[in-house]
């Protein structure tokens, strides 16, 4: 075996095992190493790279993207309060996730983790100053909430952009084991974690959901407690994808928190990730969640009073973090230092043209799956709000009569079928809501028919276009598909 494949296998050893110095290592190991050698191998392993500033151009193992989209709850004087009490929609940068109890962030991807969790930081900056009401309860990270005799587990979903079938699974199985070691770690709260596995369908090994982008990990709880904990669940949730066999063969005995020390020393020479979270470890110490209101941890200190006043008429479903929210987190994550409150700047197109809204403002989507798909990044005009709902095996979209009687048959989704003046129905194939595609066909077909626009192309004399180019159309005759069987 060369020197440097036996210096590597040593490494790895470090990992898996869980030594901490030269003299914890068999010598039957060495691979023809002399003591001397392992001694300065192992010095090195655990030697701080000091990095003043944030790395411009990033060494990164993995050049798959890292994304999430973790959930956390707002509590009131000690009792669970809805997301929706707080006028949040489901499908935006931040909002409430589809059941309306937990609040759910979209943050934008990246190969970079830190820019990962610069939006995070962003997207709860921009919910505190964009619904102020929302700084009057605690925001709480933990997996698992009780209120009224419900039972609800508050996910970290990390979303990988991974394709690969043919090792999915050694990748799920990684994840699983570092999901029972942070576990150990009290990186997460023990008895949260199982309970959200005993009481609610969450928590279970091996829960993950295919994306069009590669797949979420969902047995993972929330983590959104500080922003050291998060950074190093993402961290080590990436290298763990990067290289699910090292983790895999992690021993049972080895704490987790010795695991921790010894894959960031690891990889911390290959990726600016594992080396930031590395150096963090000398500076914080290891995370652990609390359940505690932290709105502080974030540099979040607005009260209701003070909230930056800035007007935004539209809230994308991403916002990207700042090169300041990046430095702030570096330099908390540097030095130790409380995250500092700083009042962002919007970093997309917030104002709508006059006579606009976001179109969520009109069409719910709480509990309607497949609604907020549709309509995210969407705004309609005022004079003509759609309704749309989900009912009867399809969507049921309310206008004016002059418009429906335009509409093509789209036989492609079923067709369309009268239900009254107002109403119609577009029946929808099975399984429509459970396809990423299909929903993306269907969401296609509503930008081209309806007075629905995507707010980055509306512009102010859109509505005015569209309906002078559907009064003069001639009528389809819609198709009454009552009571017949559609396929798939």
């Amino acid at each position: 075996m060369e020197l440097a494949d036996s210096k590597r296998f040593m490494l790895e050893t470090l990992v898996t095992h869980g030594y901490s110095t030269a003299a914890d290592i068999p010598e039957t190991i060495w691979g023809g190493a002399t003591k001397a050698q392992v001694e300065k191998w192992v010095t090195k392993f655990y030697k701080n790279h000091s990095v003043e500033k944030l790395p411009i151009s990033n060494r990164l193992v993995n050049r798959f993207m890292v994304g999430a989209d973790p959930e956390f709850t707002f509590m009131r004087d000690g009792e669970f309060s809805h997301a929706t009490n707080y006028n949040l929609h489901v499908g935006l940068a931040f909002g409430a996730d589809l059941a309306g109890r937990p609040v759910e962030l979209r943050p934008a991807p990246s190969r970079f983790v830190l820019d990962v969790l610069a939006s995070i930081l962003a997207e709860l900056r921009w919910m505190a100053i964009t619904a102020p009401a929302t700084l009057s309860a605690d925001w709480v990270s933990r997996p698992y909430v009780n209120w009224d005799g419900h039972h609800d587990g508050i996910g970290g979903h990390v979303h990988f952009g991974r394709k690969r079938l043919n090792v999915r699974e050694d990748e799920i199985k990684g994840m699983d084991r570092l999901f029972d070691i942070l576990t150990s770690a009290e990186v997460f709260l023990r008895d949260d974690v199982k309970a959200r596995r005993a009481k609610t369908n969450y928590g279970r090994y091996g829960d993950f959901r295919p994306q069009h982008h590669g797949y979420e990990y969902r047995s993972m709880p929330t983590w959104l407690e500080n922003p050291w904990l998060a950074y190093l669940t993402m961290v080590l949730s990436k290298l763990t994808v990067y290289n699910p066999g090292l983790v895999k063969q992690v021993r049972a005995e080895v704490s987790g928190r010795k695991f921790i020390r010894n894959i960031l020393a690891f990889y911390k020479g290959m990726d600016d990730d594992a080396l930031i979270a590395y150096n963090t470890l000398s500076v914080l110490g290891y995370p652990t969640q609390a359940g505690k209101d932290f709105k502080q941890a974030w540099g979040i200190n607005y009260t209701k009073l003070d909230v930056p006043k800035i007007q935004v008429d539209y809230i994308p479903e991403i916002i990207d973090g700042s090169e300041e929210d990046r430095i702030a987190l570096f330099e908390h994550f540097r030095t130790g230092r409380p995250m500092p409150q700083i009042t962002p700047k919007p970093n997309w197109a917030h104002q709508l043209p006059k006579g606009y809204k976001q179109t969520n403002h009109y069409i719910p989507s709480v509990q309607r799956k497949g609604i907020g798909e549709l309509i995210a990044g969407t705004v309609i005009h005022t004079d003509q709000p759609l309704q749309i709902d989900m009912a009867n095996g399809g969507l049921q979209v309310y206008g004016p009569p002059e418009f429906l009687a335009t509409l093509p048959s789209m036989k492609e989704f079923g067709g369309v079928q009268k239900l009254n003046d107002e109403r119609i129905l577009i029946y929808l194939p099975k399984g429509l809501r459970e396809s990423n595609e299909q929903v993306k066909e269907f969401r296609k077909v509503l930008l081209q028919y309806f007075p629905i626009w995507k707010a980055s192309e509306v512009t102010e004399d859109s509505y005015k276009k569209f309906m002078e180019r559907f009064k003069n159309a001639p009528k389809q005759a819609p198709v009454n598909l009552r009571g017949r069987e559609l396929e798939v």
